[in-house]
């Protein structure tokens, strides 16, 4: 757990917590489970706002991410819930 309040911290984290996943095969989850649960009350619309704002975003090439497909916010590794319930 690492409570954060911040949205733009929060992004960055997810942001991270992707990259390590996806680069490093000992934090890759087995199949089924997930990697990074993202527990928040509007999670799936801060993620949503996100990836269509990310021209506003301090990227190295924003260019890269016109494709829907390639926003960093497209994650494999991270799951957005917003309560427990959705979780169990």
């Amino acid at each position: 757990m690492i409570p954060c309040s911040s949205k733009s911290k929060i992004l960055d984290l997810l942001l991270f917590l992707e990259n390590l996943f996806a680069t490093n095969s000992r934090f890759q989850p087995v199949a089924g489970d997930i990697g990074v649960l993202y527990l928040e009350h509007l999670s799936a619309e801060t993620l949503d706002v996100a990836k269509s704002h990310t021209s506003w975003m301090n990227f190295k090439d924003n260019s890269l991410f016109q494709d829907i497909a390639k926003v960093p916010f497209t994650f494999a590794f991270v799951k957005s819930i917003s309560s427990l319930e959705e979780y169990h």
